[in-house]
C-alpha cells in the first residue's frame, strides 16, 4: 500500500504555522576533530565528502545496480537487497536493514542533497512526506522541551502507569461497546482520579508552565 502525507492543518488557507519543537539542546549527528588527529586535512576532506550526493546515495542505499536502481529519478532497493542481507555492506546494513524503509542518520542529509542537486532527482516516498510537512511552516516560534524538577517525572510516571493500565483497556471497551458509557463513565472517571491522574496532571502543568516561560 502507499501512504500520502497531508499538509499540516491550518485555520485558513493563508495561515503560516510558526511553532517548531527545538532540538538545539540535544547534540546529535555531530563530528569533531581532536588535537590528537595526525592528518586533520585528510580527515576534513573525508568528512566533507559525506555532503556529496554520491556519498548520500551510498550511505542510504548502497551500490547502484547491486543494491538499488534509479527508477524515474527515485532510488529503489532491489528485491535481492532484502532476500540476501549477507551481501549488503556493513554500513548500509546498520542504517537500512534494521529500519528497512527509513535509514535515520543519513536520511535528512540525503533528502536535502537529492532535492537540491538540480538533476531532476526525485524525492523518495518518505522524503516527499517531509517536504509536504515542511511547507507553510516556519521556525519563528521555538518550543523547548518540558523539564521536571527533582523526582517529579518518576512520581508522575508512577501515577500514569497505574492510570494507563486501567484506562486503556476500558477505553477500548467503551469504543467497541463492551462497556456502556452511560452506565460506567462516572465510575471510570472516579477510578482514574483515585489512581492519581489529577496529581500527574498537576506535575505536568508545572512542567508546562516552566516551558512557556522559556519560549523565545
Amino acid at each position: 500500500f502507499e501512504l500520502v502525507a497531508m499538509p499540516l492543518p491550518r485555520k485558513s488557507k493563508d495561515q503560516v504555522l510558526r511553532a517548531k519543537l527545538s532540538y538545539l539542546s540535544e547534540p546529535g549527528n555531530t563530528m569533531h576533530l581532536t588535537t590528537s588527529c595526525e592528518h586533520p586535512e585528510i580527515a576534513v576532506q573525508w568528512m566533507d565528502k559525506h555532503f556529496t550526493k554520491e556519498a548520500a546515495l551510498r550511505m542510504n542505499y548502497g551500490v547502484e545496480g547491486e543494491h538499488y536502481e534509479m527508477v524515474d529519478g527515485v532510488p529503489l532497493f532491489k528485491p535481492s537487497f532484502f532476500e540476501d542481507e549477507d551481501t549488503v555492506p556493513l554500513h548500509v546494513k546498520e542504517s537500512v536493514v534494521l529500519c528497512r524503509r527509513g535509514p535515520a542518520y543519513w536520511s535528512t542529509r540525503a533528502s536535502i542533497l537529492l532535492k537540491q542537486d538540480g538533476d531532476n532527482t526525485k524525492l523518495g516516498e518518505a522524503m516527499q512526506c517531509m517536504d509536504t510537512w515542511g511547507k507553510n511552516a516556519e521556525a519563528t516560534l521555538r518550543i523547548p522541551f518540558t523539564t521536571f524538577q527533582d523526582d517529579d517525572y518518576g512520581v508522575m510516571a508512577n501515577y500514569m502507569t497505574e492510570v494507563d493500565t486501567y484506562a486503556q483497556p476500558m477505553i477500548i471497551k467503551f469504543i467497541i461497546g463492551e462497556e456502556s458509557i452511560e452506565e460506567k463513565w462516572d465510575e471510570f472517571v472516579k477510578t482514574c482520579i483515585d489512581l492519581g491522574i489529577n496529581k500527574a496532571r498537576e506535575i505536568w502543568q508545572e512542567s508546562y508552565s516552566r516551558m512557556l516561560n522559556n519560549i523565545d
